[in-house]
């Protein structure tokens, strides 16, 4: 590690943040702008993503992961592409399991008789407003598990359970909640 780069991370260490600030100031506007217009993302997105790419430079400083500062733009540029890149490979797997709730809710057969594609936009509506109409913590409960991929124990965790067990039981009633409104919908769809 240059010698630089060893001061830099004692300061980041001691608590001095002016070397992110000055990097801030210096890149900010063109990584933005590669996000832009590069990757088409929105201008808050943007933002979102080269203050990220801000706190993984600074890990990885402290990690001594970085060797040398030459093209600190470059590295930076780097990074932002890579959160990008990891925004979009997490939306795909969401939708992946939105997906599979759909497919799971067709599964059930609950009685529709109109033509496959029809029923499958029905039931992406059933399962978008079934979900929307249980309660807020039980969408968390099955967001956190169905579409993050969270274990139980993490969940227990993130949402303040005592044990991993609480948080299969709550997961449990939760799931039973949005098949009893799916099931509820669709009896009122099929009544008109």
């Amino acid at each position: 590690m240059e010698p630089r780069l060893k001061e830099i991370r004692s300061d980041l260490l001691s608590g001095e943040n002016d070397f992110l600030a000055k990097v801030y100031g210096n890149c900010a506007t063109y990584c933005k702008g590669y996000l832009v217009t590069k990757k088409k993302c929105n201008s808050q997105l943007a933002e979102d993503i080269f203050n990220e790419s801000i706190l993984i430079l600074r890990k990885n400083i402290i990690e001594e992961k970085v060797i040398e500062l030459s093209s600190l733009r470059g590295y930076l540029v780097g990074i932002c592409s890579n959160v990008h890149n990891q925004l979009l490979s997490k939306a795909r797997r969401d939708e992946d399991k939105q997906e599979q709730v759909k497919l799971h809710l067709y599964e059930m057969n609950l009685g529709l008789e109109e033509d496959q594609i029809h029923q499958l936009e029905i039931m992406a509506d059933i399962s978008a407003n079934s979900l929307h109409a249980i309660d807020e913590k039980c969408q968390k409960i099955l967001k956190h598990f169905y579409f993050d991929g969270l274990t139980m124990s993490e969940i227990a965790d993130t949402m303040g359970f005592a044990s991993q067990n609480v948080a299969k039981t709550m997961k449990s009633r939760c799931y039973k909640k949005l098949m009893i409104e799916a099931k509820r919908l669709i009896n009122k769809y099929n009544n008109g």
